[in-house]
């Protein structure tokens, strides 16, 4: 595919025992990584994020995480990463509000549910951008 012209990010969400391997056939100075963020493994984040910049060769990476919550979001904010919220995420966040605004009366009070739910979409800031200092948010549409 690169060879095509084809953008390639270098998947390092593999089992530790096979970071090494996982890295045969990408060239060194290779700037572009990503893997799934898991809360309760912060530590191989960060070690992933290590090899990704190792393997850049002293430029920034482009590196991704995929899920992980809070807590991976965070890293991605601390380490100039990009962050993208898994569309299930928002998806719970849909029906956790659908339920509320089926389930309560709002007697006299100009709060909508309704309203909230209008401004959200499944991909509603699902892409943050943190490599900015400004830390621009990017949607999808």
């Amino acid at each position: 595919m690169q060879g095509k012209g084809i953008g390639v990010f270098v998947d390092l969400n593999v089992a530790q025992k096979f970071y090494q391997l996982n890295m045969i056939g990408v060239p060194r100075g290779w700037r572009a990584f990503a893997t799934r963020g898991y809360s309760d493994r912060l530590n191989n984040l960060a070690f992933e994020y290590s090899i990704a910049k190792d393997w850049a060769n002293g430029k920034e990476p482009l590196f991704v995480i995929y899920g992980g919550g809070d807590t991976c979001r965070r890293f991605a904010q601390e380490n100039n990463c990009i962050y993208i919220n898994p569309v299930v995420t928002t998806k719970k966040k849909l029906a956790a509000l659908q339920k509320i605004h089926e389930g309560i009366a709002f007697l006299g009070e100009e709060f909508s549910v309704k309203k909230q739910l209008d401004k959200i979409t499944p991909f509603t800031h699902q892409l943050e951008d943190f490599r900015s200092e400004n830390s621009k948010q990017i949607q999808s549409k």
